[in-house]
């Protein structure tokens, strides 16, 4: 009985270590103080067309995008993709209008800041590219977006129209968001954002885990050879 206790108790160490390790090896926690708020952003791996003109088609194929990586599954975050259809803009879908909030921090997978607040985003320039996806790996091409420079819906060029505009993911100028339009037939890939985050407490180094789950396991059977 002793031994299934130990052997169990020993199991939940490694997987809580690795379970550490795994989230470490997919995305950099944001060099903010613990209980900040932020946002992650990323470029999907997989592509779309930008035939539908309905916001939550996209939202939905962002969000499955997203859940492919068990570290972001694990945020329970809900992600909103950056592109406008004729009926609503990037940054309402978003939550990203400087003009209704302030914002937070955006930041990439790997921790690279890529916007300071919700007036960053939308003026013309990233401080970093959304070029990695949201497996951490850098990805090129062009983005759909249907989306001005200033984060409104390009008239006639939204998501869903004939022809629809679309970014580039390498861009770090106003061509992040807007550089050209083709027609939406074509597949390419879309910018996703999460909602607002948390900066968790600091994590012991697995070494200590380990080390103190060892000295638990120590002290238990000392006990019990005693009793």
């Amino acid at each position: 009985m002793l031994i299934a206790k130990v052997t169990k108790f020993l199991g939940a160490l490694v997987f809580l270590v690795s379970g550490n390790t795994l989230f470490a090896a997919f995305m950099t926690v944001p060099n903010l103080p613990e209980g900040s708020l932020y946002r992650l952003t990323f470029v999907t791996n997989g592509t779309t067309t930008a035939l539908s003109s309905l916001m939550s088609d996209f939202n939905t194929f962002v969000t499955t995008q997203a859940n492919q990586n068990a570290a972001l599954a694990s945020l329970s975050s809900t992600w909103t993709a950056i592109g406008s259809t004729s009926l609503v803009d990037a940054r309402d879908n978003t939550n990203t209008n400087p003009l209704t909030s302030v914002g937070l921090p955006i930041f990439r997978l790997d921790g690279s800041l890529v916007a300071n607040d919700n007036a960053d985003l939308w003026d013309g320039s990233l401080l970093s590219s959304i070029s990695l996806n949201q497996n951490g790996v850098a990805m090129t091409g062009p983005v759909w977006t249907g989306t001005g420079t200033n984060g409104v819906g390009l008239n006639p060029f939204q998501l869903g129209m004939a022809e629809t505009q679309y970014g580039v993911m390498t861009a770090t100028n106003n061509q992040w968001v807007s550089f050209g339009s083709d027609l939406p037939d074509g597949i390419a890939r879309v910018y996703a954002i999460s909602a607002t985050l948390v900066v968790p407490p600091s994590i012991p180094e697995p070494s200590s885990i380990v080390l103190v789950g060892a000295g638990v396991v120590f002290s238990v059977v000392r006990r019990q050879r005693r009793t």
